[in-house]
C-alpha cells in the first residue's frame, strides 16, 4: 500500500465533505480497500460518525463477496443501519468503483432516486447515463442523454460532449476531475452523505418523491434471444411505442417503458421497466414474461421436431 498515495487522495476527497449536520453512515467495503481510502479520508473529520463492515482487505471476500448488489449482499447492511441508528449506509464493490445505498431505514435506495436527489441539488446542465435509468431522472429537468449500457460509452459521451456527471444503473457515477473523467464510489458516498445531511430523514424524501414504479433489472433464460425480441416487438407494434436499438430493443410509451438486452456471454435476456402506476406495471410486465414464455415454448416444440426429423 502507497501511504503517501493514500494520504494525498485523502485529503482530496476530504475536501469534498460538507455536511450540514451531524451525520451516521455505515459503510459496508466488501472486503475491498474502499475501507482504507474511507478511514484516511475521514481522519480528524468532526460531525461524521462512521462505522465499517467487511473493512479488512480479504481476496476470498469472506463477508458477502465482492458484489454489492449481488442477492442478500445489503441484508447486513439494513440491519446494521437500523442498528446504529444511522441516517444512511453505503457498500462498495471489492475495487470501490461502485457504491450502493441504503436508507436510515434499512431498504436499498435505487440508483434513479440517487441520480435525482443529486442533479436536484446540483442542477447539471447535462448528465450522460445508461439506458436504464428511468423516466424518473429525465422528468427532473436537465437535459439527459442515454448511452449503451457500459462504463466504457458513458465517459465517451461525457468526454465528447464537455458534461461534468454521469451514471450506471449498477452503481457507477462518473465525474470530470481536474480534465479527467473518473469513476469514483468513494467520492459519490461524500456527495451523497452531504445531500443527506440537507433532510431530516433521506427516507422521508425518497418516500415523497417515489413517482413511478421500478424494477431491478430481471433475466430471463432463453435459448434464441432474437426470436424472443421478435415476438415482443410484434406483440406491442400495434401500439405503437418509440423504439430503440441502441442497446437490445426498447420501447417507450406515454406511460412506461422497458428495455430488453441480450447477455453477451449467456443464454439470458435482462429486462428492465418503469411506469407512472403500479397497476399499469404490473400489466406490462405480465404482458411480457407472456411473449417470453411463448417463444420459449416455441422454441422448445422446433427442438423437438427437429431431434423428431433426425
Amino acid at each position: 500500500m502507497n501511504k503517501a498515495f493514500f494520504k494525498e487522495y485523502g485529503e482530496f476527497l476530504r475536501k469534498g465533505l460538507k455536511p450540514k449536520r451531524p451525520v451516521r453512515v455505515v459503510f459496508d467495503c466488501s472486503n475491498g480497500y474502499a475501507g482504507e481510502v474511507l478511514k484516511e479520508a475521514l481522519r480528524g473529520v468532526k460531525g461524521v460518525k462512521a462505522y465499517y463492515l467487511n473493512d479488512v482487505p480479504d481476496g476470498k471476500f469472506p463477508g458477502h463477496g465482492p458484489n454489492p448488489v449481488a442477492p442478500g449482499a445489503l441484508v447486513a447492511l439494513g440491519k446494521a443501519v437500523i442498528a446504529k441508528k444511522a441516517d444512511f449506509g453505503a457498500a462498495f464493490d471489492g475495487d470501490a468503483d461502485r457504491v450502493v445505498f441504503v436508507d436510515d431505514e434499512g431498504r436499498e435506495i435505487d440508483s434513479d432516486a440517487v441520480i435525482k436527489l443529486y442533479v436536484a441539488r446540483k442542477k447539471p446542465k447535462a448528465i450522460a447515463v445508461d439506458l436504464r435509468i428511468g423516466h424518473s431522472v429525465k422528468r427532473a429537468g436537465m437535459k439527459m442523454t442515454r448511452i449503451k449500457v457500459g462504463n466504457y460509452y458513458v465517459k465517451k459521451e461525457m468526454i465528447s460532449k464537455g458534461i461534468l456527471f454521469g451514471a450506471e444503473r449498477a452503481g457507477h457515477y462518473f465525474f470530470r476531475v481536474n480534465g479527467a473523467y473518473v469513476d469514483a464510489a468513494v467520492m459519490m458516498a461524500f456527495a451523497f452523505l452531504n445531500l443527506v445531511s440537507e433532510k431530516k430523514k433521506i427516507s422521508e424524501w425518497i418516500d415523497g418523491n417515489t413517482t413511478t414504479f421500478r424494477m431491478k433489472e430481471k433475466n430471463y433464460p432463453v435459448k434464441d434471444k432474437e426470436a424472443v425480441f421478435a415476438r415482443i416487438k410484434k406483440g406491442y407494434s400495434a401500439r405503437k411505442p418509440k423504439w430503440s436499438t441502441l442497446d437490445g430493443l426498447t420501447a417507450e410509451f406515454k406511460d412506461f417503458w422497458f428495455n430488453i438486452r441480450p447477455s453477451s456471454n449467456e443464454d439470458l435476456i435482462r429486462l428492465n421497466m418503469e411506469a407512472d402506476t403500479e397497476e399499469t406495471f404490473q400489466r406490462e410486465i405480465a404482458v411480457i414474461e407472456s411473449l417470453i414464455q411463448d417463444e420459449q415454448r416455441h422454441s422448445r416444440n422446433r427442438h423437438r421436431n427437429k431431434e423428431h426429423v433426425l
